[in-house]
């Protein structure tokens, strides 16, 4: 990978990591996100979900940006959970309720938690869409809510 990105680096293209998905599903447009970088003439570099990937993410330098996508809930020991509201029992009722919204991907969240404080740290650009901007929240100390029906009774309607 090193080699690859010092030949790009070299040939003065513009180098933009995204963490790969657990399962890609290619639509007729293609790949919207992948599209959209070369599109403004960068390279889309995909980071592999390979176990201990998150240790060596300096070996993808040098890096001109990030993007990070949708996909599952970040574990809440993550955000400090025990400043939910809700009780275990809530939590799991929730957890039964959204089974399918509730899913979590702990390599995914080692990865793109590892390439949002490299960012911080070394103040490359970063654009989080969706799950990519709780991950950056979450990465600065911010918080999230588990549940948004049960845990906000104060919204506008």
């Amino acid at each position: 990978m090193v080699n690859i990105c010092n030949e790009l680096f070299r040939l003065n293209l513009t180098l933009v990591l995204l963490s790969s998905c657990a399962t890609y599903q290619l639509h007729e447009e293609g790949e919207y996100h992948l599209d959209l970088i070369i599109e403004y003439g960068a390279v889309p570099v995909i980071v592999p979900r390979v176990a201990g990937v998150h240790k060596l993410l300096e070996s993808f330098k040098p890096i001109h940006g990030v993007l990070l996508c949708e996909g599952e809930d970040i574990e809440p020991s993550l955000y400090e959970s025990e400043l939910s509201s809700l009780s275990p029992q809530e939590l799991d009722e929730i957890r039964k309720t959204h089974a399918s919204d509730t899913a979590i991907d702990k390599e995914k969240d080692s990865i793109e938690f590892a390439l949002a404080k490299l960012c911080l740290e070394q103040n490359i650009p970063y654009l989080g869409i969706c799950r990519g901007s709780q991950v950056l929240n979450v990465a600065c100390g911010g918080s999230l809510y588990q549940d948004l029906e049960t845990e906000v009774t104060n919204y506008v309607s």
